[in-house]
């Protein structure tokens, strides 16, 4: 894959590489967003990590980490630092850190979206924060030391939030609030200030 140029096509299915050695590779993971399509997938490789950077996805695409605990996004103290605005976004083997929420989802109804395997920590409001999001899942993510919610769900339906492990975060762990149908499921709720699950209007 280092070897491998990036593709300049507008067909769908391209990779584009960040970070790596390979001819072609991009030094920031935004501009390899900024020059993607949709259905293209950005692979983040972990020997330029960390990447200092506020990400903002507004693309059906796919992000992929090298390896999570190694592959580093922080967000230096401010601001989101991964914003989501596009459907069937998918965000994988990552460590998202040092923000005002991890993952957060700018707008309404979004769908088909993923979060999976990530680790997100150090975040001075959630972890990960939805609104109106339907068929999105949240699996198999660590989600540490937040100053509020691990994962904050807001008018949701139809989500998935399994196997995650959340722990150590200021209030709730999970907070659903005015949420339907919403599978929990397999989640590691650890120590919280707050509750573990708290269903605030929601069935």
């Amino acid at each position: 894959a280092q070897g491998t140029e990036k593709s300049q096509s507008t067909s769908r299915g391209n990779w584009l590489y960040v970070g790596g050695s390979g001819l072609g590779n991009y030094t920031r993971i935004q501009d390899a967003i900024n020059n993607s399509y949709n259905g293209d997938t950005i692979y983040v490789y972990n020997e330029s990590s960390p990447y200092y950077e506020h990400l903002q996805i507004q693309k059906s695409i796919t992000l992929i980490g090298e390896e999570k605990n190694s592959t580093i996004i922080d967000g230096n103290g401010i601001d989101h630092v991964l914003s989501l605005d596009a459907n069937e976004t998918h965000i994988k083997n990552l460590t998202i850190r040092n923000g005002r929420d991890g993952i957060y989802f700018l707008h309404t109804m979004y769908y088909n979206c993923s979060i999976v395997n990530t680790i997100i920590t150090q975040c001075s409001y959630s972890g990960i924060s939805t609104r109106s999001t339907f068929n999105t899942v949240i699996s198999k993510n660590i989600i540490t030391n937040t100053m509020y919610y691990g994962i904050y769900l807001t008018q949701c339906s139809n989500d998935i939030v399994s196997e995650n492990r959340i722990e150590n975060n200021s209030y709730d762990g999970i907070r659903c609030w005015s949420c339907s149908s919403v599978l929990l499921q397999r989640n590691i709720i650890g120590k919280n200030n707050g509750s573990g699950i708290f269903l605030d209007e929601s069935t």
